[in-house]
Order: structure tokens, then sequence, then C-alpha cells
């Protein structure tokens, strides 16, 4: 009696235990997907991140490294010069990292009211001429790089490091260039809104 009691009290605990283990992909953009491997071919992974009910299709070159559940690592990336791909393995860590770090400490909230602005002026100074305007405000603002703040960083010296620099001014940019479209539609939106309103 007492061995089937532990034997149903160890089934248990595995299964609770099995329910939250997960597989984990690290994708060259930064992001971290956590959750199934349910097949995977030469090019591509079939994965379900539990708040799907879908399966993804991810391709391979997308993908830095996988880790299972397991605990077995797979990393994926490869230095190819001939498809594009210079960075060494150690150095795309660094470009990864970089981006991470941007994606969850970069805020541009002045990107998406410079958006709005640019969208009601270029409207009300140029009437429908105007139309370019938040088009030429993205291009100026994705053209800067954004300032890396140490307070946010996890190491420091990682700001010397360019390849963590480059990763992290990636993102940033793309959050800024997004901003500032997001800013730009609403502020034309709202402008012609307006006009059709009083006209």
């Amino acid at each position: 009696m007492m061995k089937n009691k532990i034997f149903i009290i160890f089934t248990f605990l595995f299964i609770y235990f099995e329910s939250f283990s997960q597989d984990t992909l690290l994708l060259l953009n930064g992001r971290v997907l956590n959750g199934k491997i349910f097949a995977m071919d030469d090019e591509t992974i079939y994965f379900n991140t539990f708040r799907k009910k879908k399966i993804d299709v991810i391709d391979k070159d997308e993908i830095f490294s996988v880790k299972r559940k397991n605990g077995f690592n797979l990393i994926y990336y490869k230095q190819d010069t001939a498809i594009g791909d210079d960075f060494t393995v150690e150095q795309m860590k660094k470009y990864i990292l970089g981006e991470q770090q941007a994606m969850k400490f970069y805020k541009s909230p002045l990107s998406t009211t410079g958006g709005i602005v640019s969208g009601i002026a270029g409207i009300v100074f140029l009437d429908f001429w105007g139309l370019p305007v938040p088009a030429l405000y993205t291009i100026i603002v994705s053209s800067k790089n954004p300032k890396i703040k140490k307070k946010y960083l996890i190491n420091t010296d990682l700001i010397n490091n360019q390849y963590f620099v480059n990763g992290y001014h990636s993102y940033a940019k793309h959050k800024k260039t997004k901003n500032a479209i997001k800013g730009g539609i609403i502020g034309l939106a709202a402008s012609v809104g307006v006009m059709m309103i009083f006209h």
C-alpha cells in the first residue's frame, strides 16, 4: 500500500514538473521564445509558445541557439561571410545582448510625440502638400544613434564593446522609427479629420 502511494506521488510530481519544463529559442533579433518544439527538419523548427494554439514555423536562419527542456544546448548560428553572417559566435552573442538591453530599457516617447507634431504641422502649414513631412521626420530620427545609458547596463564595460553597441543601436533605431511612424500617422489622421469637419 505504501509503495503504491509513493509511486502515485512520484508520478504526480513528474507530470507537474514536466508540464512546466519548456524549450527555449534565442532568435537573432534578440527575442526569446519559450514553449515546445514539436518537430524540426533541415531548415525549420515547428514551435508552440503555449500562448498560441497554432504551431509557428521558424526558419533556422533566424535562430541563434536552442535550449531543450532536458538542458541540451545547441547553437545554430555559424559565421558565414558568403551570406552576410560576418560575426563570430561570440561577437553575435554580444550583438544579441545589445538588442535585448535596448528591448528592455530603451524608451522613445519623444519620437512618437515628434511624429504627431510633424503630422499636424505638415497639414496645417502645407495643406495636403504636407503629407510627406512625417516621412521626412522619420528618416531624420532613424538616422541618429540613441545614447546608451550606463545605469541600465548589466556590465558597464559592455559600452566599449562595438558588437554590443551595434546591437543596441540596431534595436533602438528600429523602435525610434516605429514610434515616429506611429506618431506621424496619428498626427496626419487627426489633422485630416479636423479639416474634413470644418471644411
